[in-house]
């Protein structure tokens, strides 16, 4: 190996590293790497940020774009809810629309955007078919996944598109994914309907529906969320020195570190008491917090209880559990620091994160995509929440929408439009075509130029753009020969199918730990170069290579979309391996005869 082809693998390693620990920002470490290359003089000045006119971002940011049009004029959720209702009344058919809906909708918009335009609506009819929500969420984030292997608007499709290119070859067509993706994605279908929904698991019944809908008990709510070691209530005595202080002057917080989220003045409820608030004798003050800093209480003459059922079931009090939306302003930021007590009147008592309850100081969490919180508040603040973007509310019936049927045929008939050009045009068209479709929706007043500037998700943006020239690198250094030549001495005198399923398994392995894009960037030049010394098709490889970004089946946290389902569908890390690994099996055979159907393999 020279020494530049030992530079780059240095730098990938170090890269990835660093992503899979968190050490450093996913998009912030590919502008490193993006600088590391040039500065390395292993890519040109006009090579490193190439990646920021590569036809693959600008695809990329249109399809944002042309989805929040979609969106906006409420037409993905109106398919995704008639869609479920043609699941009512039967659990079989209802896991059944799950997946074909999740596929379907993943086919012309993001693989998370789909996910999350189905969630609401899935989590409703599991709370009225009482269809456990645990049995039809994996079934959605597994329909949108198996989806986005059969089309080209899969951003890692996107992306092994564009190493294609790199390394002189003409690119994928629309129908390229379709027919080879698409028989993967039935396959998967059929497993999942035969076998796979027998595995699903039954969790809680607080997660039959929503924690927030007003048929589950404060019970369910209390077991699910762990409430009971956490919540409290504290009566004041009237001999106690706080009566007649503020709970600023009383120090509760300071000093003990707990919360008080509501105040019982005989039947009146103050669900959003200020610092500046006066505290009474006889109050009841509701308190979360360790049960050896509540009791310290004590102290100040109040008489401590558990709290939860009794608290939960008093007049004015709502339960609100909102999910973390995908491209949200507030990741990375507290609820102490949006001001959110203030601003929306409702406090956060639990905050669920990938299978755990955290119930003390949870406004000190920094909130990251698929957090799910537990709040309580006025009822009637419900509604200023729900019409919050950076928050998914599960509570009560999806938003009606309001556009009108106009609005909304013209945002379907632009989608038809695009799809048309990407699947019947040449590959090249495709870029130019998304970027129409995406000015198209503005023009036609489907959404604002600030709402697409805010529909495009800039960290992925920028992380595939700062990543893309590790492809390069890798073409220009010999590295993804070098290590196509060791694969093929590994595998190759097994045959060349035994070739393109040591690279999906890479691929597979590679996705769980870090995202699709970042995958497709690195092992693409290899599959591709493995395929090309075999004398096989490189635009195999890297159909295997796409399709494997897209088997994110092993771990909850493999995929953004089975981010969102973990906290609705109360699902443990187990969940997902016991059926994933299954699936990822019947993804590989169907490939493996789907490839010899339409390529030189």
């Amino acid at each position: 190996m020279n020494p530049q082809a030992i530079y780059v693998t240095v730098v990938i390693l170090i890269a990835l590293g660093l992503i899979v620990t968190e050490r450093v920002r996913p998009d912030l470490m590919a502008l490193i790497v993006l600088l590391a290359l040039w500065i390395g003089q292993i890519v040109t000045p006009a090579e490193a940020i190439s990646g920021f006119s590569r036809p693959a971002v600008i695809t990329i940011i249109g399809l944002f774009i042309i989805s929040a049009g979609l969106d906006r004029m409420g037409v993905t959720q109106l398919i995704a809810d008639r869609l479920v209702r043609l699941g009512a009344g039967s659990e079989v058919r209802l896991i059944f629309v799950c997946l074909v809906s999740g596929a379907f909708l993943s086919l012309f918009m993001s693989t998370i955007a789909a996910g999350a335009v189905i969630l609401p609506a899935v989590v409703i009819a599991s709370r009225e078919t009482k269809v456990p929500a645990s049995k039809l969420l994996i079934p959605v984030s597994f329909g949108t996944l198996l989806g986005g292997m059969a089309t080209f608007f899969t951003t890692a499709n996107i992306v092994v598109n564009s190493t294609l290119h790199d390394a002189g070859l003409h690119d994928l067509s629309f129908l390229d994914f379709a027919k080879t993706g698409g028989i993967v994605c039935l396959a998967g279908i059929v497993f999942m309907m035969l076998i796979g929904r027998r595995w699903l698991p039954i969790r809680t019944p607080a997660r039959q529906a929503s924690l927030l809908t007003k048929r589950t008990s404060p019970q369910q709510i209390e077991s699910f969320y762990q409430l009971k070691e956490r919540l409290w209530e504290a009566v004041v005595r009237p001999e106690s020195p706080l009566v007649g202080k503020t709970i600023r002057e009383s120090e509760i917080g300071a000093r003990l570190g707990v919360t008080v989220i509501a105040i019982w003045h005989g039947h009146e409820a103050n669900l959003k008491p200020s610092p500046d608030d006066l505290i009474a004798a006889h109050d009841i003050l509701l308190i979360t917090g360790r049960e050896e800093r509540v009791l310290r209480l004590k102290e100040k003459v109040l008489d401590i209880g558990r709290g939860g059922r009794d608290s939960f079931q008093r007049p004015g009090v709502a339960l609100v559990e909102a999910i973390v939306a995908p491209h949200s302003s507030v990741e990375g930021r507290t609820l102490k620091e949006l001001n959110f007590r203030k601003k929306y009147g409702m406090t956060a008592v639990a905050l669920w994160r990938e299978g755990r309850s955290w119930r003390t100081d949870v406004g000190l969490f920094e909130l990251k995509f698929g957090d799910s919180l537990l709040m309580v508040g006025p009822p009637d603040k419900i509604p200023e929440l729900q019409a919050e973007a950076d928050f998914m509310i599960l509570e009560g019936e999806t938003a009606t929408v309001t556009t009108k049927p106009a609005q909304r045929w013209t945002a379907i008939l632009i989608t038809v439009f695009v799809l048309g050009l990407s699947i019947f045009g040449d590959s090249a068209i495709i870029p130019v075509a998304i970027l129409l479709g995406a000015v198209l929706m503005v023009l036609t007043n489907c959404l604002t130029m600030d709402d697409g500037y805010r529909a495009v998700e800039w960290k992925a943006v920028f992380l595939i753009a700062g990543m893309l020239p590790i492809s390069t690198a890798m073409i220009k250094t010999g590295l993804a020969q070098q290590l196509g030549q060791w694969l093929i001495a590994t595998l190759g005198p097994i045959g060349p199918l035994a070739v393109l399923t040591g690279i999906y398994v890479m691929t597979v392995l590679f996705v769980q730990v870090m995202s699709g894009q970042v995958t497709a960037v690195v092992i693409a030049p290899i599959g591709i170069s493995a395929a090309q010394q075999m004398g096989i098709s490189p635009h195999a490889a890297a159909l295997v290579v796409a399709i494997g970004c897209s088997t994110a089946f092993l771990t909850p946290i493999a995929h953004p979309v089975n981010v969102l389902m973990i906290g609705p569908g109360g699902y443990h890390f187990k969940d997902f391996f016991r059926i994933g690994w299954a699936l990822t099996l019947v993804c590989l055979v169907a490939l493996l005869v789907a490839l010899p159907l339409f390529w030189r393999v």
